[in-house]
């Protein structure tokens, strides 16, 4: 954990850009620090961001047992993901539900565990028993908001140093297949800094990715009839002290 503003944080920063890490180990990470957290008398946070990772907290996921297979993903990676995608949707339509059709690995995931468990993704990944009781909260902002303060964001970001830090990942020669280097808009500032595009490109190009990107985790969160939709902090405040009550 690191301290930011007096409050630790966990799970932030703390692999190395080439190291491959699914739900599974986050979740069960995650498990840890919050069971340590409890244990402690403090009030866990989880923030998030991914909905499947959040899922595998709440919902108690249980995940397919199938070992990743490092040839047949390579072999899947070669492909178009749109082809992907149609594959999918013919050997299990079910796990269109949830697998984000536009993040390639997750696809090559959900068909590599069709292809090695036989069975369908879909039939796998279940809920399990309820490990924890969570109030869950969401910030509802217009999307006109959002995808203004998402531009001020990367704006921010840029000057902030993440040209440096995709610099110093391609000084060590970290590939562009590296899962750090499959997060979203780094492949373009390589290419910027590769001289393929210029660096308005790579940041236009980041905008739209990330606001692609905040539009899905819209679908997949409004979905959850669970959550608490708050206008303001004032209102997120009365949410939290009323839930405490009990």
């Amino acid at each position: 954990a690191y301290l930011h503003k007096g409050i630790p944080h966990y799970l932030m920063d703390f692999l190395p850009p080439t190291e491959t890490y699914a739900a599974p180990q986050w979740r069960d990470a995650a498990l840890k620090a919050i069971n340590g957290i409890v244990k402690r008398k403090h009030l866990p946070i989880v923030v998030g961001g991914t909905g499947l990772y959040i899922s595998s907290i709440i919902d108690n996921l249980q995940f397919p047992e199938v070992e990743p297979q490092p040839a047949y993903r390579e072999a899947l990676d070669q492909k178009p993901l749109r082809d992907l995608v149609s594959l999918l949707l013919i050997l299990d339509p079910e796990a269109l539900e949830f697998v984000d059709i536009k993040n390639k690995r997750r696809v090559i995931r959900a068909l590599e565990v069709l292809t090695f468990s036989g069975k369908k993704f879909s039939e796998l990944r279940k809920k399990g028993a309820p490990i924890v009781e969570p109030l869950q909260i969401g910030i509802a902002r217009t999307h006109k908001d959002l995808y203004a303060r998402i531009r001020v964001a990367i704006e921010k970001m840029v000057k902030q140093g993440l040209v440096k830090e995709i610099r110093a990942l391609l000084k060590e020669d970290i590939p562009l297949s590296a899962p750090a280097m499959t997060a979203i808009g780094y492949k373009d500032f390589a290419d910027y800094l590769l001289g393929k595009v210029t660096l308005q490109e790579a940041v236009e190009k980041l905008k739209k990715q990330t606001i692609q990107y905040a539009k899905r985790q819209w679908t997949w969160f409004k979905r959850d009839p669970r959550i608490h939709w708050v206008k303001s902090e004032e209102e997120g405040i009365e949410v939290v002290e009323e839930w405490l009550k009990y």
